[in-house]
């Protein structure tokens, strides 16, 4: 079984939010860009584990309110 990263649930996305759906995306951007770095500095890609320590990371309410409030780049 695995484990879902709360941030989805967390920025109340839903088709109707342009908002939380751009912060959704931010987030998913900032998370591919981690991966990319964990795999070229461990040979490997994360586990569940430490993605899941990704995601704890980055749900902390002040980086939510930044990913919430940032310009739309990755």
């Amino acid at each position: 079984m695995t484990t879902k990263s709360p941030i989805f649930e967390t920025l109340r996305v839903d088709g109707g939010n342009v908002e939380a759906l751009t912060a959704y995306a931010l987030y998913k951007c900032h998370k591919r860009a981690w991966a990319r770095d964990f795999e070229r500095g461990h040979g490997r890609p994360p586990t569940q584990e430490e993605n899941m320590a990704f995601a704890r990371a980055v749900s902390t309410p002040d980086q939510l309110e930044r990913i919430a409030k940032a310009p739309g780049t990755c």
